[in-house]
């Protein structure tokens, strides 16, 4: 007998599967502050990307160093000049950086090198490969004011970069640059990052720091960001510098090409894994189009709708299909997919003369089902009806009665159903019958 915690491991992982085969091979860029390596949460960071790794997922981590060199720079008593939101850094600033730098590399690098001991992934070792891949420029004269050694990316070499991906290693960045004079300049780690994603031509930019808490005008929490709608974000939100410039780096980003943009809590553990494996995440996505849509279903689609259903019929919760019937009703269906995967379906089955529109094989993936999969399916039958000229929609069901009639349905009997209907009532599975006005 399967206990609850096997039973949740066996729900978990078939849930994850999805996503595990949509990331096989695909390429992450994942930025973080060194501050992070201080976490009691870092070495489950490490196994994180370890598995990740084994999954087939090519990652590029960016690191800054921010707050250690701020740190440094207070302790010094060290007056640090902005211009704009951009710092200053002249050469004091620049040394301490540069030293920062090398040893957070050096620290990451033994840390990534473990070979992760007393753990499933033990001898597992992540191969880390660094070098001269950033190529800065300065940011010149602003306001008046000469930013010094503050750059920004000018370009990445990528060929490089995949080269050491397709050799199976993580690929580590350090926030500065250089130029094609040989002089070495800092970059923030949201430029770096996203330039990075950019070029290489990225599925996922993951922006792991602090927590961002979003909302929209009606205070309604908000955890996926489209890119048209970025700047009413912005509007309804009391957002801190820091905030506004990686939720803006991962707008650019996503506009320039870039699939997803992740911005998650570095402070908790589960975070990373939660967010890539699951449907509801931790963090915040940014997307250029919503990860769910709704559209009419195609013929290649028939598979997929036979495993989403097949589960009722098994239960004879509805009427056995076969593949060969289930492709003739084909264009009466539509789909929900959900970061390019199927994981809905209903039909509408039209009574033109009746005005009447028959709902079936209404069914969602168990993962996706109470949190509104099967609402969004129903709202886009029953305008689909009002396009075909309907004025109502029924539907037989012999165990979701109650489901439905939250939805507005209403008991009726079987005289209303169209004639054609009538006469194809099956009388042994005494199916309800409920109708609703559109």
């Amino acid at each position: 007998m399967k206990t609850s915690s096997s039973k949740d491991l066996v729900r978990w992982f078939r849930a994850a599967a999805p996503y595990i085969h949509i990331h096989k091979n695909k390429t992450f860029v994942i930025t973080f502050d060194a501050c992070l390596m201080d976490s009691s949460n870092f070495i489950g960071f490490v196994h994180d990307l370890n598995l990740l790794l084994s999954l087939g997922i090519r990652i590029v981590l960016v690191y800054g160093a921010q707050e250690e060199i701020d740190r440094i720079v207070r302790h010094k008593k060290i007056t640090q000049q902005y211009v704009r939101h951009h710092k200053v850094v002249d050469k004091n600033i620049l040394s301490i950086a540069q030293d920062v730098f090398g040893r957070v590399r050096l620290e990451l690098e033994a840390r990534l090198s473990t070979s992760l001991p007393n753990s499933p992934m033990e001898g597992s070792n992540i191969r880390v490969s660094s070098g001269n891949f950033v190529f800065a420029q300065p940011l010149g004269i602003i306001d008046g004011v000469d930013t010094l050694f503050a750059g920004e990316t000018r370009k990445v070499d990528e060929k490089a970069i995949d080269d050491r991906l397709n050799n199976h290693e993580i690929v580590l960045l350090s926030t500065s640059g250089f130029s094609s004079t040989g002089e070495v300049f800092c970059l923030t780690k949201e430029d770096l990052a996203t330039k990075t994603a950019i070029s290489l031509e990225a599925n996922k930019l993951i922006f792991l720091g602090k927590p961002m808490e979003l909302t929209d005008k009606n205070n309604h929490k908000v955890k996926e960001v489209f890119t048209n709608n970025f700047q009413t974000i912005i509007e309804n939100n009391e957002l801190s510098q820091e905030s506004r410039f990686t939720l803006s780096s991962a707008v650019y980003a996503c506009n320039s090409g870039v699939g997803r943009t992740h911005i998650i809590d570095g402070t908790q553990d589960e975070a990373l894994l939660v967010e890539l494996f699951t449907h509801k995440g931790l963090g915040v996505l940014v997307t250029k189009n919503p990860t769910e849509s709704i559209r009419p279903a195609l013929p290649t689609d028939n598979t997929a709708i036979l495993e989403l259903i097949k589960p009722l019929q098994d239960n004879n919760i509805i009427v056995p299909r076969s593949e060969v019937d289930l492709m003739k009703l084909i264009p009466n269906f539509i789909v929900l997919e959900h970061d390019q995967m199927l994981v809905g379906c209903a039909a509408l089955h039209c009574f033109p003369d009746k005005k009447m529109g028959e709902l079936a094989c209404l069914a969602v993936h168990p993962v996706y089902q109470n949190i509104g999969a099967g609402k969004t399916l129903l709202s886009s039958i029953e305008e689909l009806a009002r396009k075909h000229n309907l004025l109502e929609i029924f539907v037989l069901t012999t165990q979701s009665a109650h489901w439905f009639l939250q939805q507005g349905f209403t008991p009726a009997g079987l005289a209303k159903l169209p004639s054609a209907k009538q006469d194809q009532y099956n009388q042994s599975r005494k199916s309800k019958i409920l109708f609703k006005k559109i």
